[in-house]
């Protein structure tokens, strides 16, 4: 497995979330938050890589299986928010 980004280009007034069709899993997962670069390029980062190598960083996408898929609290789809994504 490639532990490099695998990035989805974000419209102007396109939220990560409002892309989630080719994201796969990641989309509804607890486990996922998406980080959005300066370039307004959107990747999905899986937080269980931090402590399980069998998890990568950034996930090649769409992610159709996956052993460490958690439903996400928020229930629409959205993955966590990042601190990054506060617009601090």
């Amino acid at each position: 497995m490639s532990d490099g980004p695998e990035g989805i280009g974000v419209s102007p007034g396109q939220t990560p979330g409002s892309v989630a069709g080719p994201v796969g899993l990641c989309a509804g997962c607890s486990q996922a938050r998406a980080v959005v670069s300066d370039r307004g390029s959107a990747f999905w980062r899986c937080d269980l890589s931090v402590s399980d190598p069998r998890f990568p960083k950034y996930p090649r996408l769409p992610v159709l299986r996956c052993a460490g898929f958690a439903r996400g609290l928020g229930g629409e789809g959205e993955p966590s928010p990042s601190p990054r994504d506060s617009g601090t």
